[in-house]
């Protein structure tokens, strides 16, 4: 990716501490800690976003030795094995409909008493011999010792009924792919807190997505939705 950028001409710099982001007529001017100044059209902010997760037992030991969040990336080490995917939007449904690739059984998990994926990807689902939907389910422990053995679910309408669901073969590790969605890498008390600590006093309108009304005001509100859209 890198070079990619690179071969368009990016200009690529050390990681720097950003602390002044002012205007100079039509130009934004950057200052870093070391004392560096950078000036452009327009600035971008792009902490990225991260994997929403389930915040259950087990799952933060798990991640990396047994759930994944990319199936591309990790789907071909269990080879013959059986896959879990928690979501059932389109993510979760196509990543899910590509794993059958690899996998012997795919089992969707979608909390939801229905499919959030598009029709066209329901259909497919639920017609696949090598996948099986559970829809109404809510992971409630990732159990397992080294590597994912089993998952705990339960059913949402009847609470006092769980499932474990497990590989067949003993000492197996189980792989669960969690697409849930994604969430800002920011919070908002964090980009509350950057705002505080870059002097941004001369900025008073929006720039690119990035809402500024009067001196060091910040729309928090805006947070998860500019890291959404771009």
């Amino acid at each position: 990716m890198q070079a990619h950028a690179e071969r368009f001409g990016v200009e690529i710099l050390p990681a720097q501490t950003v602390t002044g982001i002012m205007t100079d007529g039509d130009h934004k001017l950057i200052t870093t800690e070391s004392g560096d100044e950078y000036c452009s059209n327009a600035v971008l902010l792009a902490p990225g976003t991260r994997y929403r997760r389930l915040g259950v037992p087990g799952e933060e030991d798990m991640i990396g030795a047994g759930i994944h969040f990319c199936a591309t990336c990790d789907g071909p080490f269990y080879k013959d094995q059986e896959v879990v995917v928690v979501g059932g939007g389109n993510s979760g449904v196509e990543e899910g409909l590509f794993l059958t690739k690899f996998a012997t059984k795919v089992t969707v998990i979608e909390f939801n008493d229905q499919l959030g994926a598009s029709q066209i990807l329901r259909e497919k689902a639920d017609s696949h011999p090598k996948m099986e939907i559970k829809l109404g389910k809510a992971v409630q422990e990732f159990k397992g010792t080294g590597h994912l053995e089993s998952i705990i679910i339960q059913d949402r309408a009847v609470e006092i009924f769980q499932e474990e669901l497990r590989q067949e073969q003993p000492h197996v590790t189980l792989m669960c792919l969690a697409l849930i969605g994604l969430r800002a890498a920011w919070s908002k008390e964090q980009f509350k807190t950057f705002v505080e600590r870059v002097d941004i006093s001369s900025i008073q309108h929006r720039i690119d997505g990035i809402g500024f009304e009067g001196t060091k005001r910040l729309l928090l509100g805006w947070c998860d939705e500019f890291v959404t859209a771009a």
